[in-house]
């Protein structure tokens, strides 16, 4: 952007918005640009609550294996492979019978590794192996080529994921009505310039940055800045919070869709969802902390999706969601679930893009001690890579995934039209 915007930036409020009314209407109008929007549950969400065994040769092991977990009567949905629905995901279910949404059971990392920090940064490196320094949206992003504004990726959040950090430019975005006042915040008189502008702009600045890199990337924030600020005032009305949740979580994926109604250069957004690590007391249909996860994640994203309609987006996005890992198929002695291996995912989209109502299930669907991962766990049967990579390729338009997942053989789930 031009150097008198940047100058000008501090004398632009809000009441100058209708100004610049025109040029984000007309991005908005290119209904085209596909987006992204991925949603990582941390902790390791439990595949077998989300989609519970309802019947055939799996259900009494699953009975057996849960006691007190178990989900007793959960909703029958459309498939073949004897699998229901967690009660509480009604909005997610309502997708999936209308062909919105597609799951992926056994889905994980290629390693055997348990810990939710190696888990994390394998995938969100793109490397089973080598726990990579950039993310694989990131390098995503540097596929995609062409211009970029620091905006066309946006994690909002409290922290930058490392999906999205490297080189291509992307913003963290903690609150949007407040993103100008908490870039600021956390800076003391003690840290030095480099690290000011670490603290405050967009990657690849770390403290041996030059002085050219710190002034681009001082600039693109201000710009940044600026062009939130009039997101903000120029986005048509979102359903109420209320609508969505009371959670962090219901706050950032509206912040989403005030965002995506507005600018369509945005390509990637991440949301996180945590506390999916229900070692205790994980609970069942009727109450319980997983019970609460799934209904806090259902009623946001069932909100997310009817203003995307309403406001003309839907038409073009894709929503991802992943976690790091599954949960053991048997229940522990505190009524919960350990770290297991092979998990869940589901794409969810238009039936132009995605090939809804379906749960692909590993071939031969097993809950027997001998079908299992040491005994105890789902194995990860569809690499996370596998649905990721389809969406980055099929969807958004990454001409090859050499670099975004190198070493990797690519290979595809049909999730996608």
């Amino acid at each position: 952007m031009p150097d008198m915007h940047r100058r000008g930036f501090l004398r632009l409020g809000l009441g100058a918005a209708a100004a610049l009314a025109s040029r984000f209407g007309a991005a908005h109008a290119a209904v085209a640009s596909p987006v992204v929007v991925q949603i990582f549950l941390r902790g390791g969400v439990d595949a077998l609550s989300v989609l519970p065994v309802r019947d055939g040769a799996n259900r009494a092991t699953y009975l057996a294996g849960r006691p007190t977990i178990q989900i007793a009567g959960p909703a029958v949905v459309t498939n073949t492979v004897g699998l229901g629905m967690h009660p509480s995901l009604a909005a997610t279910r309502a997708l999936y019978e209308a062909g919105e949404a597609v799951f992926v059971l056994g889905a994980g990392c290629a390693n055997q590794t348990r810990s939710h920090f190696e888990q994390e940064a394998f995938i969100e490196g793109g490397d089973p192996v080598t726990q990579r320094p950039t993310g694989y949206l990131n390098r995503a992003l540097s596929a995609l080529g062409g211009a970029s504004v620091p905006y066309q990726a946006i994690a909002i959040q409290d922290a930058m994921p490392l999906s999205l950090r490297g080189p291509s430019a992307a913003m963290r975005v903690p609150a949007l009505d407040a993103f100008g006042k908490i870039q600021a915040s956390g800076i003391t008189a003690a840290t030095t310039f480099s690290e000011r502008a670490e603290a405050l702009a967009i990657p690849p600045l770390g403290i041996h940055s030059t002085a050219a890199q710190i002034g681009t990337a001082a600039g693109n924030l201000l710009d940044s800045i600026a062009d939130l600020q009039h997101i903000v005032a120029l986005a048509p009305a979102v359903s109420p919070l209320a609508s969505y949740g009371t959670s962090a979580f219901a706050d950032n994926l509206r912040d989403a869709a005030r965002i995506l109604a507005v600018e369509s250069r945005v390509r990637i957004v991440e949301v996180d969802c945590d506390k999916f690590d229900t070692h205790a007391m994980q609970g069942n249909a009727s109450g319980g902390a997983l019970r609460d996860k799934l209904a806090e994640l259902d009623k946001a994203l069932g909100a997310f999706v009817a203003d995307a309609r309403r406001l003309g987006f839907w038409n073009r996005t894709v929503v991802v969601v992943i976690s790091e890992f599954g949960r053991t198929v048997k229940e522990n002695g505190s009524k919960g679930t350990d770290h297991g291996r092979g998990g869940v995912a589901w794409v969810a989209g238009p039936t132009a893009i995605v090939r809804g109502k379906r749960i692909l299930a590993p071939t031969g669907f097993s809950l027997a001690p001998a079908a299992l991962t040491d005994g105890r766990d789902l194995p990860v049967t569809a690499d996370l890579r596998s649905i990721t990579g389809e969406v980055l390729t099929r969807h958004l338009g990454v001409p090859s995934l050499a670099t975004v997942f190198p070493g990797w053989t690519p290979s595809t789930l049909g999730l996608l039209v």
